[in-house]
């Protein structure tokens, strides 16, 4: 057992170490994506692990466990150096293994594998029996190296193209399309202009007679792939359409079955111009990687720098034939200068305007133009001197020329130099301007100015300028020898000091609707006051200026003194009042006459006829209301009525006429009169002794109380006033009494105002009381101290 001992330990040590190594191998191999795979050569077999197929994302069957499987999902271009090296290793001419290849996945894709492997099985003849590797995934390694080769040499090929400034557009993007089919493995390029629906082919390059498209060819933009990509503005592409969603049922898959495609958006001007775009009938192995796609996106930058450039050379073109034909034929003077200020060219209007004809200036400087009048040398000596102190690109200065004819004018001369830094290449425009008529006219209107000036300071009127804020700019003369005020006194003071206080708040209210644009102009008379403190009637008119560019808004018053013609004004209305006085009282005296005479028959009738009472009555009531309100307008200074004498004497006269008493009391404030307007009195009078006379007739005559026919006077809402008519009702009314209060009421329906006036009634077993309300514009207060003009002579 002793001996045993040692020799049992070592055994066990030595399945503890296989068993780790083991252990640590399949760790390592699980933790770095490996598959481990055996052939057996003499059986022509393959064991691979779980780990070889998850690289391949396969199942494991017995499908891959034969060599014909191996060789037969190798990619084409790399089977035949996968067999070369492993014949080699199987011949012993290298001892390992290596090779880096494409195999098919479970997912039908191509990856990038690497494997190595060795030979660990001889027969006796020291043939390979067995060998043993490990397969490992540099799929994504490999593509990004791939990518980045096929990028570097896309990016070196585009700066070939980019670099041929001598080579024609044409050319250069047939070179870029060619690249681009080759880059990313298409059939077929395409640059297209699009319009509206409208698709058309520009330029075309195929590798395949299957796609018969040809520069010119006009399509419908819905059935092209090229709709999506101007939708998107940025590179669109998908491998495969049949799998991709939206595509598999577009039109153009359903017209040119193209598989896959590749479109970015070409721009003119910051708008869409069309396309440039990859198609080919077979799809790709793989999506479009960014870097594909970045390099797509630079052809079409290029291609839409190079068409901005034709744009611009095409409009430069056009633009210079057609200023070149303005020049020729323009009605204004032109000429070129060569850099020492020769004329170069020398327009039709130049001629016609100075006198010099092209053959005697050309290539001759202003010193050296011929003159007929010795006196026009100094002019032209001047005009060189002018023209060779330019130092600015663009120069302009006015110069006298006595002109071939001996016609002295006034030149305008504006300078545009286009070049300054290189005199070789500099070219000098002049365009010159007859002006003598313009400078006559301004000066002219100086003249006319230093009239308006004298006319604005020393005009019999006032004149005013104001600033946005009232305060004033400047004033005339007359301003200041009307007000009192020093030369400049008023200046930068408010406008609002000028004006008399009461006025000062309509003023302000007009000039602020004026100065948010509601009107332009407006008239207003107001008082100022002069610097003594006198005040002038003044008519002022005012208006706005617009502002001009960086000033704000200006008003201008026109102040005209009219405080005599006010004066004249006022006697004259004061003799018509007088006169008009004299009239109204002689016709009112004469009206009450004849109304006092018809109350006398009438009475007489009614003593005469008792059978007609009611009706006497009533007419004799209206037609004492009449003679009252006749009265009152005769007795008082203004036409409107006070409403408490008017009361009064409805109801003395009511009173007499039934010999029956009348309480009245006022609850108004004594303060403060209630006058009824002149047009409505005769109205409001009838409809309150139609009320009295109702109440007088159908009171209880055996009521003990005092108030049996009442009349009140009180504050309604508002300024509206109340004037309440009561009485006690009799417990015998009579059956004509309900239908004479019928006529009535109906009566005081006709009567009523359309505005300011309601009727009220309310009647309980023993009371009636009706509510008269008046209002505005019926009624109206006088304020202590208030002066109404009267309506009649104010209009």
């Amino acid at each position: 057992m002793k001996f045993l001992q040692p020799e049992s330990n070592s055994a066990w040590s030595n399945k503890l170490k296989k068993i780790s190594r083991e252990e640590s191998l399949r760790l390592l191999l699980d933790q770095n994506e490996y598959g481990v795979w055996t052939i057996n050569l003499q059986e022509n077999s393959i064991e691979v692990d779980q780990g070889w197929c998850d690289v391949l994302q396969l199942k494991m069957t017995a499908a891959i466990q034969n060599r014909q499987w191996w060789q037969r999902n190798v990619h084409a271009e790399d089977k035949k150096n996968v067999i070369t090296a492993f014949q080699q290793l199987v011949n012993g001419e290298i001892e390992q293994y290596q090779c880096e290849y494409r195999l098919l996945n479970g997912a039908s894709e191509y990856v990038w594998v690497q494997e190595r492997g060795r030979v660990i099985g001889w027969d006796q003849d020291g043939q390979a029996t067995c060998v043993v590797g490990i397969t490992q995934s540099v799929n994504e390694k490999k593509i990004a190296v791939v990518d980045s080769e096929k990028k570097d040499f896309v990016l070196r090929s585009l700066y070939s193209i980019f670099s041929a400034e001598s080579e024609p557009f044409p050319a250069q993007v047939q070179r870029l399309l060619a690249l681009g089919c080759e880059f990313l493995s298409m059939r077929c390029g395409i640059v297209s202009y699009v319009e509206g629906d409208r698709y058309t082919v520009l330029h075309v390059y195929t590798t395949s007679d299957e796609y018969k498209i040809e520069a010119g060819d006009v399509f419908d933009l819905g059935i092209t792939y090229c709709k999506f990509t101007l939708d998107q503005c940025c590179p669109v592409g998908f491998a495969h359409a049949a799998e991709t969603d939206g595509v598999s049922r577009h039109p153009s898959y359903e017209t040119l079955k193209l598989e896959a495609y590749l479109g970015t958006p070409l721009y003119l001007r910051g708008t869409p111009y069309g396309t440039l775009n990859f198609s080919s009938i077979e799809p790709r192995a793989q999506e479009f990687t960014d870097g594909e796609k970045y390099c797509v996106q630079l052809m079409a930058e290029w291609i839409s720098n190079k068409l901005q450039n034709q744009f611009i050379e095409k409009l430069q073109v056009e633009t210079n034939k057609k200023l070149a034909m303005h020049l020729q034929h323009s009605p204004l003077a032109t000429i070129e200068w060569t850099s020492n200020f020769r004329v170069k060219k020398w327009s039709r209007k130049a001629e016609i305007m100075l006198g010099w004809d092209e053959q005697t200036v050309i290539n001759k400087s202003p010193r050296d133009w011929p003159v007929k009048h010795l006196e026009g040398r100094q002019y032209l000596q001047k005009l060189a001197e002018n023209l060779e102190s330019c130092q600015e690109e663009d120069y302009a200065f006015n110069c006298e020329l006595i002109t071939n004819e001996g016609n002295k004018i006034t030149t305008e001369w504006i300078i545009s130099n286009s070049t300054l830094s290189n005199k070789d290449h500099m070219l000098i425009q002049t365009l010159v301007l007859d002006i003598t008529e313009r400078i006559r006219a301004e000066n002219e209107l100086l003249k006319s100015n230093a009239r308006f000036v004298d006319l604005y300071q020393n005009a019999p009127d006032m004149y005013f300028s104001l600033d946005g804020a009232g305060n004033i700019l400047s004033a005339n003369k007359f301003c200041y020898q009307m007000l009192g005020y020093e030369n400049n006194e008023l200046i930068g003071k408010p406008f609002w000091n000028l004006v008399a206080k009461d006025h000062v708040r309509r003023v302000r209210r007009h000039v602020d609707v004026a100065m948010v644009g509601e009107v332009d102009e407006f008239e207003i008379e107001i008082n100022i006051l002069t610097k003594d403190n006198r005040q002038l009637k003044t008519h002022q008119r005012i208006r706005i200026i617009e502002a001009k560019k960086g000033l704000p808004r200006e008003l201008r018053i026109l102040c005209r003194d009219i405080t005599e013609r006010k004066e004249v004004q006022q006697n004259r209305f004061e003799h018509i009042k007088n006169q008009r006085d004299e009239i109204s009282r002689e016709t009112q005296h004469r009206v009450k006459n004849s109304l006092q005479a018809v109350v006398g028959l009438l009475k007489v009738n009614l003593d005469t006829h008792p059978e007609l009472k009611a009706m006497l009555t009533a007419a004799i009531s209206q037609v004492e209301t009449i003679a009252i309100v006749n009265t009152l307008m005769m007795e008082g200074a203004r036409a409107d009525i006070r409403l408490v004498q008017l009361l009064e004497r409805l109801i003395c006269a009511s009173s007499n006429l039934f010999r029956q008493e009348i309480r009245f009391r006022n609850n108004l404030d004594m303060r403060i009169e209630c006058e009824v307007i002149e047009e409505e009195a005769i109205s409001v009078s009838l409809i309150i002794s139609e009320l009295l006379i109702n109440a007088l007739k159908h009171h209880a005559v055996n009521s003990l109380t005092e108030d049996s026919v009442s009349i009140q006077l009180g504050n309604g809402n508002g300024n509206a006033v109340i004037v309440q008519v009561a009485n006690t009702v009799s417990k015998h009314r009579q059956a004509g009494d309900s239908e004479s209060t019928q006529v009535g009421m109906s009566m005081i329906e006709a009567l009523m105002p359309p505005k300011g006036a309601q009727i009220k009634v309310e009647q309980d077993e023993n009371n009636y009381r009706v509510f008269f309300t008046l209002s505005d514009p019926v009624v109206h207060y006088i304020q202590p101290g208030e002066v109404i003009s009267n309506n009649k002579l104010a209009s």
